[in-house]
């Protein structure tokens, strides 16, 4: 039996890399849905949304159920009923991650931008089985739309960039975003308006995400907030306490926490203690020169250590994202944080103009270790982008 369509009411952070790209995704023709119109397309919207959420997030405090914290690049922060990404320089990126899987839903948000460069991208990501395989709804801040699938690591164009007059531009900017998926029927909204319906059964099921980037040297900031206030009764504590949409959900990467000083240790941390797995690295990158470095944070004098390392891109990588996963002897993850890259200067000219790494390109990379590693049995490295 066909599952039942639920809405979903959630915000999210993923970063985009096709619309805007240097090498424009290939294109592949619109399939349009034959049996609705728009017309019923917003009446069916309309009823979803009589409903009470399956799940609502209403972002009033940081309950570390996405990855969120402070890098030279980016801050993201969950704040006053909405998710803040805060891109601290132009031609970058910022992303977090929800385990949250879904196959049929209606996902509805509403990106509010707040300062900076009007030329941005916000990104909804949505059936993410793993970075090779995704969809990805994008809205340029200057009026474009796009429809991007990744199958096997490719991307594609399921619609190609297109400007819509529906899309609110200029500083300031609320835009209203929705995807309604059932099973291959696909259909995307701006503002009330479908913009999109396509027809695809590549990808069934998977994960969301939600992303923010910025062209040119400007900084840029954007709001995420809920579209609605659901029933009291429809508010669960937390994703994980619905019931699941089907048994065989993936969990994606669970949530970096905010940076916290790191205890006292018994005796000095030596890098001998941080049982390391590299392979997840070495596949794409050598790694050298790798050390422990004790940081401060940022307005505080609470320190916290890290691994630092340098690393050469093997291949052509575009923008990417890897995360640092720690393990429990069971194999269970306790806990995992993101690893920030940098460039190095002199290596600009192994970048493409997203600021995505070509082969050769060389730099530096961190990874926050957490306050406590006395469960931690292994660290393996995971590119999830």
């Amino acid at each position: 039996m066909k599952p039942m369509l639920r809405l979903c009411s959630v915000a999210l952070l993923m970063f985009s890399v096709l619309l805007g790209s240097v090498s424009p995704a290939m294109a592949l023709p619109i399939q349009r849905h034959p049996a609705r119109t728009d017309e019923e397309l917003l009446a069916a919207v309309a009823a979803l949304r009589d409903q009470d959420p399956w799940v609502y997030e209403p972002f009033t405090e940081d309950l570390e159920r996405w990855t969120t914290g402070n890098t030279a690049r980016s801050s993201v922060a969950i704040q006053e009923g909405v998710l803040r990404i805060r891109l601290k320089r132009g031609g970058a990126s910022a992303a977090a991650f929800t385990g949250l899987a879904l196959d049929n839903f209606l996902l509805e948000l509403t990106a509010t931008h707040h300062a900076g460069s009007a030329d941005y991208i916000a990104t909804v990501l949505f059936r993410i089985q793993d970075p090779a395989t995704l969809y990805a709804f994008q809205l340029r801040g200057t009026g474009e739309v796009a429809i991007s699938r990744v199958l096997a690591g490719q991307p594609a164009y399921l619609a190609p960039p297109a400007t819509w007059d529906a899309i609110q531009t200029g500083a300031g900017a609320s835009n209203r975003l929705g995807i309604l998926a059932d099973g291959a029927m696909l259909t995307f909204l701006v503002n009330d308006t479908v913009v999109y319906t396509l027809t695809d059964d590549a990808i069934q099921r998977g994960t969301l995400g939600l992303g923010l980037s910025v062209f040119g040297q400007e900084s840029a900031e954007i709001a995420y907030r809920p579209t609605r206030e659901p029933a009291p009764s429809a508010v669960p504590e937390s994703p994980t306490a619905a019931p699941p949409v089907a048994s065989t959900a993936t969990p994606a990467p669970t949530s970096a926490s905010t940076p916290t000083a790191t205890p006292v240790q018994a005796r000095p941390l030596t890098l001998d203690d941080l049982p390391f797995d590299w392979s997840g690295l070495e596949a794409n990158f050598i790694v050298s020169n790798i050390r422990l470095n004790e940081r401060t944070l940022p307005g505080s004098t609470a320190t916290y250590m890290a691994v630092v390392f340098d690393v050469e891109a093997k291949s052509d990588l575009g923008l990417f994202v890897y995360m640092a996963n720690f393990y429990d002897a069971s194999g269970e993850m306790l806990n995992n944080v993101p690893v920030e890259f940098s460039l190095d200067p002199a290596a600009l000219g192994f970048a493409d103009m997203l600021g995505g790494w070509n082969s050769g390109a060389y730099g530096r990379a961190v990874v926050q270790l957490p306050g406590s590693l006395s469960r931690v049995h292994t660290i393996r490295f995971v590119r999830i982008f």
